[in-house]
């Protein structure tokens, strides 16, 4: 048997290892160990604010018109706070469609609608109102008894009406001209 006696006057020869690593929010602790007698020591080392082990990843969250979103981020469950990444959004633009459209008629005025956000609920403009289409004029019966009831229909300029001479425009007016153009192929003039 070989028995080895240690002085215990000798000079320790420590080496070290990190046997519990420092976190975020937690103290680590330092162990070392004498390579001659085994005797150890410990050192207290300082919170590492850079070591994260509780962590988790947030995915990103879109933004609307009325909540900013945020990009993925990744938060630690320790110290309460986001580590990486979640970084704010601007908001969106809104969802916008045109409610409350309202065809003009002969009877009632028309509207163009409003500009309604389906997201926050919000009108965002309004529209204006349309004027009630305009009636044709009657056409009435030559009361002349010397000009013939269905005289030939006269030779139409260009962009006037074949019944009446006038220029039509806007969308009452091809109304008006539809009409006109009926009368004149009855041969009914005004």
């Amino acid at each position: 048997m070989n028995w080895t006696v240690y002085d215990p006057n000798h000079i320790h020869a420590y080496t070290s290892s990190v046997t519990t690593p420092a976190t975020c929010i937690a103290t680590g602790v330092k162990t070392y160990t004498c390579t001659v007698c085994n005797a150890t020591k410990t050192e207290t080392i300082s919170i590492n604010v850079n070591h994260h082990v509780n962590t988790k990843n947030i995915a990103a969250t879109p933004s609307t018109c009325t909540v900013k979103g945020y990009t993925a981020g990744v938060y630690c469950n320790d110290c309460k706070k986001y580590i990486s990444g979640h970084t704010e959004q601007a908001l969106s633009a809104h969802q916008t469609t045109t409610v409350n459209v309202k065809n003009a008629t002969y009877d009632a005025e028309g509207y163009t609608g409003d500009t309604y956000c389906s997201v926050c609920k919000q009108t965002l403009s309004y529209g204006t109102v349309i004027p009630k289409l305009v009636k044709p004029d009657e056409p009435t019966n030559p009361t002349n008894p010397t000009q013939p009831t269905n005289p030939a229909p006269q030779p139409q300029q260009s962009g006037s009406c074949r019944y009446c001479g006038g220029t039509h425009t806007g969308f009452p007016g091809v109304l008006i001209g539809f009409f006109h153009s009926i009368l004149a192929l009855f041969g009914l003039r005004k």
